[in-house]
């Protein structure tokens, strides 16, 4: 448990297109990873309409309603301002891949699991320090354009980057089980331009699961141990 009067990060997990936010607890765990660490409270909002097709990119309703999720937090479970974080599956992540650019005022960093950009529109914001979780072997990604959608999302991520190179670093992680290939790629900031990290894997047989050993039989991989890890990464690295 968190020491009395310790404030808390939040990290708010989304849903993707006809899920819930119960689907999305049970998928992804990241309530497990929470209770592990007690420096964070996972949440799991749910789109207006019940298991709908997506968020409402753009849209004043539901902008209003990310920010008035974030004051609720700050004002009654001693979640920091300034440590509010998300993290999205399928559509779910291209509403986390939009907040990062259109709400960096209330979102620190965030994650797109199994998602790509929300659609083809003008960034103009610097972003945040986002990570991606990208299955090779995901068949709803390959129907959205597969590896011209990774490389598109990856692009507008780095689009403020004046050197236009590639990853600081490239880790190898554990394939085990139903994952072939996996590896973490890390870009810094740079210029105006936030930190990247990349878990690109590849399963054995095709899947949209959320990464982790419930969902995907045999491997080690966690992504919300991932994620988590990564937004901790943030806290403490000098903005």
């Amino acid at each position: 448990k968190a020491r009395a009067g310790t404030p808390l990060s939040a990290v708010m997990v989304l849903h993707g297109s006809y899920d819930s936010a119960l689907g999305i607890m049970e998928a992804s765990a990241m309530e497990h990873v929470a209770e592990a660490d007690s420096s964070f409270i996972a949440v799991f909002p749910e789109m207006a309409q019940c298991k709908g097709i997506s968020w409402g990119y753009g849209n004043a309703s539901e902008v209003k309603f990310f920010r008035d999720v974030s004051n609720l937090l700050t004002r009654q479970y001693l979640v920091a301002m300034d440590q509010v974080f998300a993290v999205g599956h399928s559509s779910g992540g291209s509403m986390t891949l939009f907040l990062q650019n259109h709400l960096p005022d209330v979102f620190r960093g965030v994650a797109a699991v199994e998602a790509g950009l929300p659609e083809k529109q003008e960034w103009t914001g610097n972003g945040r320090p986002t990570m991606v979780v990208w299955n090779h072997n995901d068949p709803v990604l390959a129907e959205y354009g597969g590896e011209q959608l990774y490389n598109d999302t990856l692009s507008m991520l780095r689009r403020r980057d004046p050197t236009g190179a590639g990853p600081s670093s490239v880790e190898p992680l554990s394939t085990s089980g139903g994952v072939v290939n996996a590896e973490l790629l890390t870009w810094p900031a740079r210029g105006s331009n936030p930190s990247t990290s990349v878990v690109s894997w590849k399963s054995s047989a095709p899947t949209h699961s959320w990464l982790n050993p419930t969902n995907i039989k045999g491997t080690t991989l966690d992504a919300s141990k991932m994620v988590w890890q990564f937004f901790k990464n943030i806290l403490v690295t000098p903005s």
